[in-house]
């Protein structure tokens, strides 16, 4: 077979585009809160911790900062679920843009067959073995982690009352603190 341009084109095609396809599949949204307000465009690109200010603002409402831990456990837990997401990114990342190395590793061989392709072999799977080490099923722990703060938010919220709602404003609206006491005394 005689490799001309044409023929390489069509050889690394269908990889680049199958490559394209595959870059960054998991979305980590932060817009995915259970609680806090929405983070503003203006904010979207900094830290999750950073974000924290515009997200646990008016949290402070809540009775014993309850609105305030919330938030800052809602924040670590879209932090752990960015983490998941880099990990499986950086990964299909690797793998969608080794497949063109591939095609171009084969082009090379065919065009010129007495060149050795040891080295250009030990180097990607030298990178690839970099890239794949670390903790097994570190993504997996992530997204337990996160699962379980969700489960512990969503628990946290029935007991969520503002400082209005306990201590009360006025004689139309006395509060649950006051009515507990009223009715203490009455039973005494």
């Amino acid at each position: 077979m005689k490799l001309t341009r044409s023929n390489l084109t069509w050889m690394l095609l269908p990889p680049l585009l199958t490559g394209c396809g595959l870059l960054n599949p998991v979305d980590p949204s932060t817009q995915a809160r259970l609680f806090g307000n929405p983070v503003p465009p203006s904010a979207a690109a900094s830290a999750p911790y950073e974000q924290a200010a515009f997200v646990c603002a008016g949290s402070d409402i809540y009775e014993a900062r309850l609105g305030e831990l919330m938030c800052t456990v809602e924040t670590r837990r879209l932090d752990l679920m960015q983490q998941a997401a880099a990990v499986t990114n950086n990964t299909m990342n690797f793998n969608a843009l080794s497949w063109p190395l591939g095609s171009a590793a084969l082009y090379q061989k065919l065009s010129h067959p007495t060149e050795s392709m040891l080295i250009p072999a030990t180097v990607a799977t030298g990178l690839y073995g970099f890239l794949n080490a670390g903790i097994p099923g570190r993504d997996a722990m992530h997204r337990l982690a996160a699962k379980q703060l969700a489960c512990g938010v969503v628990d946290a919220s029935l007991y969520l009352y503002t400082t209005q709602e306990i201590n009360g404003d006025d004689m139309d609206d006395p509060g649950l603190r006051p009515t507990l006491r009223r009715l203490q005394n009455q039973i005494a």
